[in-house]
């Protein structure tokens, strides 16, 4: 429904933007996301980055660059990326940074097996895409339930994957949880096993 009335846009841009411009100075902040995994809705799968996604990326994005210019704009594929479907999005403007999450079936439903070659396959997707986007990429979000056998060999496997391709990830989630959620540290703001 939001992606349909584009003068919800418009609200949407100005309160991010207002937010951007309080954090304009702030030196830990790179960046805006501009919507945390957008999810499709009645829209078909492949035309809703094209036809919907993007038009409100354009909209959004221009207002964080004049509240904030010089940060970077991260702009996300639609949530079926996370499904294995590449992403429709069009070509990037400067500034813009390509931001998918990466959550393959493993990081919640099943066990790791330590398949380095699927995670390669899955990186250099990512690059492969960021590059026919003519932006810079970092993987704006991955992670994995904290209790599942091999994890930490997860999370090691990982983030060799993204060093070997020179990109960046921020992991979910870093805040106080308990064995068997996303948290990477526990109640008492101790590392749990999946980090050390």
């Amino acid at each position: 429904w939001f992606f349909t009335h584009p003068e919800l846009w418009d609200r949407y841009r100005d309160a991010y933007a207002a937010l951007a411009a309080r954090l304009a100075d702030e030196p830990r902040v790179v960046g805006f996301e501009v919507m945390n995994e957008p999810y499709w809705g009645t829209a078909g799968i492949t035309e809703f980055e094209p036809a919907r996604l993007a038009p409100f990326y354009e909209r959004v994005a221009a207002g964080l660059r004049a509240a904030a210019p010089g940060r970077w704009v991260a702009l996300e594929p639609s949530v079926a990326h996370n499904l294995g479907l590449g992403t429709e999005l069009p070509r990037f403007g400067a500034g813009e940074v390509y931001a998918p999450h990466y959550y393959p079936a493993v990081t919640e439903l099943g066990n790791y097996e330590g398949d380095t070659a699927a995670i390669a396959r899955d990186f250099d997707s990512i690059v492969a895409e960021a590059r026919r986007l003519g932006a810079p990429w970092l993987v704006g979000e991955a992670g994995i339930v904290n209790d599942r056998p091999r994890a930490a060999d997860y999370l090691r496997d990982l983030l060799s994957a993204c060093d070997a391709r020179f990109g960046s990830v921020t992991l979910w989630d870093y805040a106080r949880g308990g064995v068997g959620s996303w948290g990477l540290i526990d109640e008492n703001g101790a590392p749990h096993a999946i980090v050390e």
